[in-house]
């Protein structure tokens, strides 16, 4: 999809004053973590993927680092944190998309 989809959800979604966003690489765990820590987050929502099979299949170490690693990474920190909620979306190549 077009970036800019993104860019205006994101728009919306900083209108909300309880409503934090941070980009960073979930493969990097001790940043997440720090992240984490400072947040002390109640709800996690989890949207993060590398979606396409093709791309998949052409750089799997990257792909599974920030699909399965960095879902691992997201869990792990809910878990320790005792977070109340964790949502996550999986890609669309799961579904067969």
């Amino acid at each position: 999809y077009d970036v800019t989809l993104k860019q205006r959800r994101h728009a919306i979604l900083r209108e909300h004053p309880n409503f934090t966003a941070t980009e960073a690489m979930l493969e990097d765990h001790a940043r997440f973590d720090a992240l984490a820590d400072d947040f002390r987050p109640e709800v996690i929502v989890h949207l993060a993927a590398q979606a396409g099979v093709r791309y998949s299949l052409e750089n799997p170490r990257a792909y599974l680092d920030s699909n399965v690693i960095g879902t691992f990474t997201v869990m792990e920190a809910a878990r320790r944190l005792g977070v109340k909620h964790l949502l996550i979306a999986s890609t669309s190549s799961v579904y067969g998309a």
